[in-house]
């Protein structure tokens, strides 16, 4: 994967300020679903598999035991209770 053939680690750490800011969970979820319904933030190139919701105990396991080729994950939820 051409992300990680270079061997970079990102590690990040983020906090949301109080409710109320304009950085909020709140107004950052919305920014985000609004980009994209829009269109305007392509997370296409980040998704590296595509799973039912029946499949995620396996793919957890995958994780867990440091499968580095799953970089972005779509859930397919239907048919889930």
């Amino acid at each position: 994967h051409p992300y990680l053939a270079k061997r970079i680690s990102l590690r990040t750490s983020y906090d949301y300020p109080d409710e109320g800011s304009r950085w909020d969970l709140e107004h950052c979820m919305a920014l985000t679903l609004d980009l994209l319904a829009k269109g305007r933030l392509d997370i296409g190139p980040m998704m590296t598999h595509s799973v039912g919701w029946q499949e995620l105990p396996d793919l957890y396991r995958r994780l867990d035991e440091g499968d580095l080729d799953i970089v972005g994950v779509t859930v397919d939820w239907t048919g889930a209770g």
